[in-house]
């Protein structure tokens, strides 16, 4: 065995967003023991050995009459408002059911996906969607993913001999190939999606999911750009990695298109349509607001008084018919003798929730209110129950009243979300959260954000769905994926791996296994609230994979250079 290095970049590209091109990835590799591979759109040689990474891929956009496609709603039932009440007609919210922007009914969903495909690999014939491996397809005879899975940056020029890209205006002009997400004229209320698919041959390996940033620009200002209160970059702002800026310059620019771009990035199932709550009765879920009411969370009551309603329109948006309910808890070694207390039983009208409860002293038994929840609230017929814990300490229950605790969230299927601080024992909820069927933690940090509502909401409309790895800007998502190693990948999502706060060699996160099929989905979108701060701006990324050997590895990656 020899020690393989990756030539250029350890960095697998699959896509640039904006209206510039692709630039090289601003990492470089330090050489590894480990067998590993990389795949890249530009040039670089694979240098993996006996462990081979092959990558696949269909992209839609709402609007691909940008590229000549037909308008991709012509006879399909698609709404760009929220449905109402009296609309029987079931809808699949999309990109994000957290933050939907178009809802398409159901039954019209196949063919909307099938009309918005502006790219794939492989497409035998052009049409933009992905035809599959090892099977004749418009009289095209294509191998198994092992043999024409993508290599890249071979693979990416639609025009070669032999090419399996569509081959369009989105992903060839002027002579050059271009990158997967390539789009030039961005307006506030469009969106799209890509799905990636990636598949080990030979042996099992770690994945990592990584990109970072590549190129940012203002633009300069037009008119009612400049008068926009909130654009405050300069005309002339604008970085280029290839050039000698570096990640850090282009993820603290004012380049605003970065932070006003949403995305969220799955595990997905292989449909390219993010799941919403798979697990859920008729999309029926009971919400149990679990609050610590010892003397540090009065800010915490506020702020979910304050914005219970964005999340209840949320969830409303996303087709989830949710009630809520409110317990305060804390330790009953105080000598109160309401330690936990029912403010308000299950409703479906969230501004009926009663935060005017009294903020004490004391320590908090978190176990003590899970059950208390569960033997005292109304919860509806046939709703998915689910337990919110709010509170910045542990619990402070016995250990045998943990245990019953959450044997009882299991034995009636109910799920636990911790909000809570980002530290380990087995008194901590984050730790409980890991220890049920269905459970998941956010991080409380400094109290309670918008952000936390939002993985909260994302969390609820996707209990028994598809994993969501993460929800943010694209600032934030491409500060995850270049930070460190980028973000480490889980090959059984059953684990109760956090692929954002657990440490990549945690024990809990598995190795994928090869010759299987792996999705990873990434939306993005631009909020049609934007205003004129984003015209002209552009933005160029990078979004890839990387793989390391299992064997004899901890799972902690690569050595990397600045």
């Amino acid at each position: 065995m020899k020690d393989d290095t990756i030539g250029l970049s350890r960095r697998k590209i699959l896509g640039g967003l904006g209206a510039v091109g692709l630039a090289s990835a601003g990492a470089g590799l330090g050489t590894t023991a480990y067998f590993n591979d990389a795949e890249t759109f530009e040039n670089n040689t694979l240098t993996a050995g006996a462990l081979d990474l092959k990558v696949d891929w269909e992209e839609h956009y709402s609007f691909p009459q940008y590229y000549g496609f037909s308008n991709p709603t012509d006879g399909l039932t698609v709404r760009r408002s929220m449905p109402e009440e009296d609309d029987t007609t079931p809808y699949t919210p999309l990109p994000d059911p957290a933050n939907p922007l178009v809802w398409v009914a159901t039954a019209d969903l196949d063919a909307y996906m099938d009309n918005t495909a502006i790219e794939s690999y492989p497409d035998t014939n052009g049409d933009g969607s992905q035809d599959p491996f090892d099977a004749t397809t418009n009289d095209v005879a294509v191998g198994d993913v092992c043999t024409d899975g993508a290599d890249l940056s071979a693979d990416l020029d639609p025009t070669a001999a032999g090419a399996l890209r569509t081959d369009n205006a989105d992903t060839y002009s002027d002579g050059s190939a271009l990158p997967l997400v390539n789009l030039q004229d961005v307006k506030p209320g469009d969106f799209g999606e890509l799905t990636l698919s990636f598949h080990l041959c030979d042996n099992p390996g770690y994945v990592w999911f990584q990109g970072q940033p590549t190129t940012a620009a203002e633009g300069g200002h037009t008119e009612p750009e400049a008068s926009d209160a909130d654009e405050s970059g300069a005309a002339d702002e604008s970085y280029d990695v290839a050039a000698g800026d570096t990640v850090s310059d282009i993820l603290g620019s004012d380049v605003e298109l970065l932070s006003e771009i949403q995305t969220v990035l799955w595990y997905d199932d292989g449909d390219n349509v993010l799941g919403s709550g798979g697990e859920t009765s008729s999309g029926k879920v009971d919400i149990a607001f679990l609050h610590d009411r010892s003397g540090s969370m009065g800010n915490e009551a506020t702020f979910l008084e304050n914005n219970i309603g964005d999340v209840a329109t949320q969830l409303d948006t996303s087709n989830l018919d949710a009630a809520f309910g409110l317990i305060a808890y804390e330790d009953n070694g105080d000598g109160d003798s309401t330690p936990t207390i029912v403010t308000t039983d299950i409703t479906t009208d969230s501004s009926q929730l009663d935060f005017n409860f009294s903020i004490e002293g004391g320590t908090e038994n978190a176990s003590e209110a899970i059950e208390f929840a569960l033997d005292n609230l109304t919860w509806r017929q046939g709703a998915k129950k689910i337990l919110v814990v709010i509170t910045d300490e542990d619990d402070d229950g016995s250990a045998a009243e943990r245990t019953s605790a959450l044997n009882r969230i299991d034995n009636e299927n109910a799920c636990l979300l911790a909000v809570s601080p980002n530290t380990t024992g087995a008194d901590e909820l984050k730790t409980m959260s890991e220890q049920v069927q269905c459970g998941d933690w956010i991080n409380i940090t400094d109290g309670l954000s918008t952000q936390i509502l939002n993985d909260l909401v994302g969390f609820i409309t996707t209990v028994g769905g598809e994993e969501v790895i993460f929800r943010g800007s694209l600032l934030d998502t491409l500060t995850s994926l270049s930070s460190g190693n980028g973000i480490p990948l889980d090959g059984d999502e059953s684990t109760p791996f956090d692929e954002i706060n657990d440490p990549e060699t945690s024990s809990a996160r598995e190795c994928y296994q090869p010759l299987t099929t792996n999705y990873i989905g990434f939306a993005w979108w631009l909020p049609p609230s934007v205003d004129n701060e984003v015209q002209s701006d552009s933005i160029g990324f990078d979004l890839g994979f990387y793989t390391e050997q299992c064997r004899h590895n901890d799972g902690d990656g690569p050595e990397q250079t600045a």
